[in-house]
């Protein structure tokens, strides 16, 4: 039998308590907090957005080639994405800078993938990337 304390840790992709040796839970718990930080992954063009410039938008992962900003909830893709998280977005130089978020980083592989950013002109009003 290990020294071991089982500790409930939930992450989205896994959801099974992880047994963790008692020196080494610290240790976990700061990795599991690092993949939760926002990376600065998408930029776009300040203009394809009409209107004030929202605090944040939903991201919206639609399949593994789009994805679609909202700052508002989208209902049909609340019923339809493969997950959504929220990100913070910065103005920078004419540009919005989005922080995304890890999981969707990762997921898309964004430090890899060329992609394209197009407004929607009919409501509801959002970005969708095409990678």
């Amino acid at each position: 039998m290990c020294n071991c304390k089982q500790i409930k840790v939930y992450s989205p992709s896994v959801h099974i308590p992880w047994y963790i040796p008692l020196g080494s839970i610290k240790d976990v718990w700061s990795r599991l907090k690092a993949k939760t930080k926002s990376v600065t992954a998408l930029r776009f063009d300040r203009r394809l957005w009409n209107g004030p410039k929202p605090s944040s938008f939903i991201v919206y992962a639609l399949d593994v080639g789009h994805i679609a900003l909202a700052p508002e909830p989208v209902p049909e893709y609340e019923k339809t994405a493969l997950f959504k998280e929220k990100a913070k977005v910065n103005a920078q130089n004419g540009h919005f800078a989005l922080e995304v978020p890890a999981r969707v980083y990762e997921f898309y592989h964004l430090d890899e993938s060329d992609y394209t950013a197009m407004a929607s002109e009919k409501k509801p009003k959002t970005i969708e990337i095409m990678l």
